[in-house]
Formats: C-alpha cells, structure tokens, sequence
C-alpha cells in the first residue's frame, strides 16, 4: 500500500509492481514532479530521469510505467537535500555590538562572524555582563 509518495520511488526502483496494481486513492499520491527530484538526486539515473521529464508525459500511470521499465532494480538510499540551517541571531549581542562599533544592525550582522569569542567576551566583560550572562549571549557564535 503506497501512503507517501516517496514509496512510488521505492515501487520503481526497488519491487517493480505493475501500474495496474495501485488504486486511485495511491494515484492521487504520485507526484511526478517528486518522483523526478528523488530519483535525480542518484547520479547515475540523471540522464535516464532527465529524458523521461522531456517527454512531458502527463498520464501518471504511464510515466510510473515508463520509469519503472528504464531505471534498473537498486536498493538506494536517495537523500532529501534540505536547506542548510543558519544559526539563529541573537539581536541582543547584535545591540550591544553595534553601540561599540558604532555600525548600524545589518553592518553588524554581516561583520558578526569575523569577530572572535575572545575579542565578543572582552568588550561583553567591558560592559559589566558577568561570565554567566557571556556564555549565553556568545553560545550560538
């Protein structure tokens, strides 16, 4: 039974079940679009899903028929590629860095990461915040 559309990317390159087999309620699932990302993200099928994406097939079942007959039985392990995490600002230490620096806050958000810990704690200790309060507004630098 197919509950997400990334089992129709194991169905095509791993069990190989006939079009016939899924109910419509699974159709609605398959997403050729999705199908088309998963199955690029292996190298070796870019060039088999890149051609099977120029036909413009429209018909779910015949484009899951298609990619079934060309891309070769492969137990593999196709990673989502998600969006690299930035760490989060801390507009606190961003306020008080750009008072010292007289910079606005987006000059002092860029220049943020070329700063050391060493020198953040200095001007932090200059200030008066005691180490406590330092290590929370230096952790995610």
């Amino acid at each position: 039974m197919i509950q997400k559309p990334f089992d129709f990317v194991k169905e095509i390159t791993l069990h190989k079940s006939p079009a016939d087999s899924f109910i419509e309620a699974e159709w609605n699932l398959f997403q050729p679009f999705i199908i088309g990302k998963f199955l690029s993200m292996n190298t070796q099928l870019l060039d088999i899903v890149n051609y099977i994406q120029m036909l413009n097939i429209s018909d779910k079942k015949q484009l899951y028929t298609i990619y079934k007959e060309l891309i070769p039985i492969d137990k593999t392990y196709y990673p989502f590629i998600k969006k690299t995490v930035t760490p989060k600002e801390n507009s606190e230490l961003v306020n008080i860095l750009k008072e010292y620096f007289e910079m606005s806050s987006s000059e002092m958000k860029e220049a943020l990461p070329l700063l050391n810990k060493q020198v953040i704690t200095e001007i932090l200790q200059g200030y008066g915040y005691d180490d406590k309060e330092i290590k929370k507004l230096v952790k995610n630098i």
